[in-house]
């Protein structure tokens, strides 16, 4: 389980009183999100699901798909500007390097960054895939998103107070992460979890004493700690339980018998012919022009 506040009590935000008052009566809350007195685990098979389907996406389908995020300040709210950093790591774990499939454009406008930021990413959206598109080369499509990238296609930061720039060689201004997310976060990354924030269950290691230094509990706090985490408290340094890529293509109704639902999913073949076209197509690429 994650202790609430840690970083508060790193910093000297809360005292170790706070910080084992408050891991001693946060609870949990129900299937109905009514609080309760006790925590809660995640639910099998659901969580194993919940990877494999992509509601918790794990970025390892995105390598070969060109992305321009615009993002704006949305303090505390479901389009909280961590998201976009969070994208950014799951791509970097993902891809094992700087994401070069991926994009970012902050501004102040609230949501969007700027209202010239739409337009002026799907010109550069087309630019962009209208190179890969005519790159003949016998390179994977991960290799020729990140090489056939067009030079407008790189990190933006407005000037917004409170946000600072960072220059990266090859890629340019920088919105630099921790400052960038409006000054809020979420009590996973406060307890302790990666921006990433992808380890929805942790898996669990010993509650030492020790690694609290030099942070003094009293024998009575530590007492109260031991009883809150009985079986431990969370390893971040570790992958999550379960936690696994997403699997692509997959159905969740068999045909074969009256469209019963197939928990879980079940793989797909291949895509059939003519995926792609569309929106995607020639003709779109050509309306933009």
């Amino acid at each position: 389980m994650s202790s609430t506040g840690l970083a508060g009590l790193i910093e000297g935000t809360i005292t170790p009183a706070e910080f084992v008052d408050i891991n001693s009566k946060i609870g949990g809350a129900d299937v109905d999100l009514k609080p309760q007195p006790q925590r809660f685990n995640a639910n099998e098979p659901a969580l194993k699901r919940s990877y494999l389907s992509g509601a918790v996406n794990e970025a390892n389908n995105l390598k070969g798909v060109a992305i321009i995020d615009l993002r704006g300040p949305d303090p505390g709210a479901f389009h909280d500007a961590y998201r976009t950093w969070s994208m950014r790591a799951r791509l970097e774990h993902a891809e094992g390097h700087f994401p070069l499939n991926h994009v970012i454009w902050f501004g102040e406008a609230p949501l969007i960054g700027s209202p010239t930021y739409t337009t002026e990413g799907l010109l550069t959206m087309d630019k962009w895939l209208s190179a890969v598109e005519g790159d003949t080369r016998k390179a994977t499509l991960e290799e020729k998103v990140a090489q056939d990238r067009p030079t407008e296609a790189h990190d933006r930061c407005s000037n917004v107070d409170g946000v600072e720039q960072v220059s990266v060689p090859g890629v340019g201004p920088v919105c630099e992460a921790p400052l960038a997310q409006t000054r809020f976060s979420t009590p996973r990354v406060i307890s302790g979890e990666d921006i990433a924030t992808d380890k929805q269950k942790c898996q669990l290691k010993a509650l030492v004493r020790s690694d609290y230094y030099p942070i003094a509990f009293t024998d009575e706090q530590w007492a109260q700690l031991q009883k809150a985490f009985p079986a431990g408290v969370c390893d971040f340094g570790k992958a999550g339980v379960d936690q696994k890529g997403t699997n692509p293509w997959q159905t969740y109704q068999d045909d074969s018998s009256g469209g019963a639902v197939i928990y879980g999913g079940k793989p797909l073949g291949r895509a059939p012919a003519g995926s792609g076209e569309g929106w995607a197509s020639a003709a779109f690429s050509g309306w933009l022009k």
